[in-house]
């Protein structure tokens, strides 16, 4: 492989976190939590309230960890916008992920914005236009990490589209 700059996105509880600390073991490339650092005062905009989160300021961000020159994980809802070499994209069935997010204390109204997220495929978008090298994969399971390992032996390139339009439907209707 070369020197890759790899993202790992999706909405929360997508599975980025365990799925970025896996293919950081697997190619030995140092993992950057993009949360942690963006945590810190001056990297963030701001609190929204409403919404629980951080108001990320990507550029900021940006700023604040380039030049990546070295293979480097980048783990992270936003790293998509890091200008990363590829990007994997995370994807969950939709019942399943509000069962991940209900578990985690996120209030109904984030969790399904995070679930219609995911659904319009906002981060895969941005993903594209962002990067020539975009995956997804269905992390319902656990992610494959050796699809994503032989996507990027392979050079990347490949897009795979994930259809949970029934399940997404089935939710809207009727909401666990």
């Amino acid at each position: 492989m070369k020197n890759h700059v790899i993202s790992v996105c999706g909405v929360a509880g997508s599975g980025k976190t365990a799925f970025s600390k896996a293919i950081s073991k697997a190619t030995g490339y140092p993992l950057i939590e993009l949360g942690k650092i963006v945590a810190k005062p001056g990297l963030h905009a701001s609190y929204d309230d409403s919404r629980q989160t951080l108001a990320i300021d990507p550029q900021r961000l940006l700023e604040s960890i380039s030049p990546i020159t070295k293979p480097a994980i980048l783990d992270g809802v936003f790293s998509h916008l890091m200008r990363p070499t590829h990007v994997i994209v995370l994807l969950c069935e939709p019942t399943t992920l509000f069962f991940r997010l209900e578990k985690r204390g996120y209030p109904k109204k984030k969790i399904m914005e995070n679930i219609e997220a995911q659904h319009l495929g906002t981060l895969t978008i941005e993903s594209i236009e962002a990067c020539a090298n975009v995956l997804e994969l269905d992390s319902t399971s656990g992610a494959g990490l050796q699809d994503a390992l032989e996507w990027m032996r392979m050079g990347g390139v490949k897009l795979l589209e994930k259809d949970w339009d029934e399940a997404f439907m089935r939710l809207l209707v009727d909401r666990p």
